[in-house]
């Protein structure tokens, strides 16, 4: 992040680093993609990379894989700097979105790609009869690309990544062909292949479930750098960032103003008139324009313990979500959308409504970040 130091060698000793980046700088033409980024990524960790379309997620692997050019900064694997090394030096395992599969090769071809150019180990071919048994591939090493699914080319792209036993993989969502069902297995497959290789991840995925199942850390992108990094049970449950907020779940989003600061939270009211209350946004300034925010875990269409009462309304129409139900309501003349999880009374159409939130999984944000959002 932006105050992480710079490095001031091409070694660096702390051998519990597998990944450093200080200030890299990457462009396309001259459009500035990602702008003096700072990342660090311990031994064995699995840092999910979550950022809107086109935030230079794709191009942060890219540049750490040695794939695309770097204007300025510095990537450090395992302690010693790779910017001058070419991408098949730097021992770093990349699965594209796009699979990136020679078509005249077969699945088991494929996967030995990566062994082709170094010294195999003895125990090599074993190695890679036990990726293609845990990744379900077993029957279709003979097979070419033309001819599996688009769940199964994933999967052979994931164990052509691995084949190597890298010292970093670089995974650019890897289960978005999958099926539901199939790829909640996956995740279990792919945590104990880190696991037992002792493999430290960096995961781009725009499904938050792979995060929460594989990712003990969350790197946030936006605005061309990391601006949030923490424990994913952090970044999920009480994120310092709206845009941190907007990615890690579904979330209630309304419009205060006249914004008041307490000790331990802040209290603004909403244009419906709606006096409200939550955690205060640590990077706030007084001329911005604020937001209030909440889970649909934090809203209840019944009294709760340490609830506070939102408003008195009517029930407009409601649809359901899976887990959660969308609720469009009619409060102090004004119609609010609001989510809410799918637990509680059965409320039918036209029926009055009383609204209850949590004050303490509550949080005000800046709303000029909404705007650039």
């Amino acid at each position: 992040m932006n105050s992480a130091p710079k490095a001031e060698s091409l070694e660096s000793t702390d051998t519990s680093i597998a990944l450093e980046i200080t200030g890299l700088t990457v462009k396309y033409d001259q459009q500035v993609v990602l702008e003096n980024l700072y990342l660090v990524a311990k031994q064995g960790s699995i840092i999910g990379i979550l950022g809107f379309s086109a935030s230079g997620k794709t191009t942060l692997l890219r540049a750490i894989a040695g794939l695309t050019p770097i204007q300025s900064g510095e990537i450090f694997v395992n302690g010693q700097s790779v910017n001058a090394l070419e991408a098949s030096k730097r021992r770093v395992g990349f699965t594209h979105q796009d699979f990136a599969l020679f078509d005249d090769y077969t699945v088991l071809e494929n996967i030995s790609f990566g062994l082709k150019y170094r010294k195999r180990a003895p125990d090599s071919d074993d190695h890679i009869r036990r990726l293609i048994e845990a990744l379900r591939l077993k029957g279709t090493e003979s097979l070419y690309p033309q001819q599996l699914s688009g769940g199964m080319k994933q999967r052979v792209a994931l164990a052509r990544c691995l084949a190597p036993s890298p010292r970093l993989l670089l995974l650019d969502e890897p289960l978005s062909q999958l099926d539901p069902p199939l790829r909640a297995r996956a995740r279990q497959m792919m945590l104990r292949l880190f696991v037992e290789q002792g493999s430290t991840v960096l995961l781009v995925s725009h499904d938050i479930d792979d995060c929460l199942d594989l990712c003990d850390q969350i790197a946030i992108l936006d605005n061309k750098s990391i601006v949030e990094i923490g424990p994913t049970s952090r970044v999920v449950n009480d994120p310092t960032h709206l845009t941190s907020a907007l990615l890690t779940g579904h979330l209630n989003v309304v419009r205060v103003d006249a914004l008041t600061r307490h000790n331990s939270h802040c209290e603004a009211r909403t244009l419906h008139g709606l006096t409200v209350r939550g955690k205060c946004s640590d990077h706030q300034n007084a001329f911005d324009q604020w937001l209030w925010a909440t889970r649909p875990s934090a809203l209840s269409l019944r009294e709760k313990p340490n609830y506070l009462l939102l408003g008195n309304g009517k029930l407009l129409k409601r649809s359901e979500n899976g887990q959660t139900i969308t609720y469009q309501t009619l409060i102090n003349g004004t119609s609010t959308t609001l989510r809410i999880e799918a637990v509680g009374p059965d409320i039918n159409e036209a029926d009055a409504v009383q609204i209850f939130y949590d004050p303490d999984r509550a949080k005000f944000y800046s709303g000029k970040e909404y705007l650039y959002v």
